[in-house]
């Protein structure tokens, strides 16, 4: 086979962390943004189908890694705040009035959205800023398929901020990922009450992460129309008929919260959650913290046994008349340090 720059890389990448590929360890993104910075290595990642495979490969693992620490920690947050945030919404609102779970809801939402912008921004080299920005969309989009409507609203968020946009990125990138960027934007507009939003998340019957402000938004409205009950000396309340549709929706809320408990975390185990908590209360920099997450949603990946040449195999690339050859030169670049029985 043709010397090819790209897999050179990923061989001579490995024997020197002892078959420890670079997307298995801390901040992968940053290694792959890195090598389209030069114009050879990028010519060689698209100079074969091998080297292709292995660029989406890689890609879609760094994704899917990254959407795992964004669901992760998102519900390990929600799953965080209790019965008394809710009654109490003015929290959410204003930092003074806020619970110590409410703080810490809203430090996990801008700690992950720091966590996007840096990966984004880390790079001065458009190229880079660009895959950055390509892999983030790929992220929303898991996380979207996994129904975790919060973490999408984090993703895209925050590459519809300030710091992002002065980029100018998003003209530069290929229709599709423009056309889908524009669909997760028009998703989570806050115009017309969410509409959007509300019309995806009813339909989930269950097992998927809310967006908060939407509960709050509610909450804030229906909570003031309720303290206007009267009532008889003898308790009943008088004027019930027009407040049941609030009573159901307060009540269908709290049915939705208590489904979101129900919830486990299955994506990061407890052991990543005590590392992520150790290196949060020890105030490690943001590199340092977002770097060990990587690590350990990566080993939990790593763990799972991912089945490459099946995964890769099934897709409509490898259906092409050279799909065979490319499963072998494939086999021979890395099938011995990967389980794909």
């Amino acid at each position: 086979m043709k010397k090819n720059a790209f897999i050179d890389f990923i061989e001579n990448d490995e024997q020197a962390f002892e078959g420890v590929y670079f997307w298995q360890r801390g901040w992968p993104s940053r290694y792959m943004d890195a090598l389209l910075m030069n114009k050879s290595m990028r010519k060689a990642m698209t100079s074969s189908s091998v080297s292709k495979a292995l660029v989406t490969y890689i890609s879609h693992k760094i994704a899917n890694s990254y959407a795992n620490i964004v669901h992760s920690t998102t519900l390990h947050a929600f799953k965080g705040l209790t019965v008394h945030d809710f009654l109490n919404t003015s929290g959410f609102a204003k930092a003074d009035k806020a619970s110590a779970t409410q703080s810490a809801y809203f430090e996990n939402f801008a700690k992950l959205s720091d966590f996007v912008k840096y990966d984004i921004l880390f790079h001065d080299n458009t190229e880079a800023q660009l895959n950055a920005l390509r892999r983030w969309i790929d992220v929303a989009n898991i996380l979207l398929e996994r129904r975790c409507f919060e973490g999408v609203n984090i993703v895209i968020s925050t590459l519809n901020s300030a710091e992002i946009n002065k980029l100018k990125l998003v003209s530069h990138l290929p229709s599709n990922y423009q056309d889908k960027f524009a669909i997760f934007t028009d998703l989570i507009n806050p115009s017309q009450n969410y509409s959007n939003l509300r019309k995806a998340q009813s339909e989930c019957n269950e097992g998927y992460v809310p967006v908060l402000n939407v509960i709050v938004r509610d909450l804030t409205y229906i909570d003031p129309q309720l303290e206007k009950m009267e009532f008889t000396p003898s308790g009943r309340m008088k004027n019930i008929t027009p407040m049941l549709p609030l009573l159901r929706k307060k009540l269908a809320i709290f049915d939705e919260l208590d489904n979101l408990q129900q919830q486990s975390v299955k994506i990061l185990s407890n052991g990543e959650y005590a590392t992520y908590n150790d290196y949060q209360a020890n105030q490690v920099s943001k590199d340092v913290l977002w770097e060990k997450a990587v690590e350990c949603s990566m080993r939990i990946e790593n763990e799972s046994k991912p089945k490459l040449f099946k995964e890769i195999k099934s897709s409509l690339f490898f259906r092409c008349k050279k799909g065979k050859k490319c499963m072998e030169e494939l086999q021979n670049i890395i099938g011995q340090n990967i389980n794909y029985d």
